[in-house]
């Protein structure tokens, strides 16, 4: 068990191979393994990271347009 809070994105592999997630308690992540050592990783991957880098680059982009906008249509 993984005390990561579940949430969509997460994967997991289980010796180099994908492996299911399961909801623990609830609120955590699980897996099922067979008895033995194993080597587990889990990665996350976020399904809402460009639309966030689009968002600030707008964000940046508009501004910065204003400004260059302003400056040039001021009467010298």
């Amino acid at each position: 068990m993984l005390t990561e809070a579940w949430y969509p994105g997460w994967t997991a592999q289980v010796d180099g191979v994908g492996a299911e997630l399961l909801r623990a308690d609830h609120l955590f992540q699980g897996l099922r393994l067979p008895s033995g050592k194993h080597q587990v990783r889990f990665e996350y991957h976020s399904t809402y990271l460009g639309s966030g880098w689009a968002i600030a680059l707008v964000a940046i982009l508009i501004p910065a347009g204003l400004a260059a906008y302003r400056r040039r249509s001021r009467p010298a």
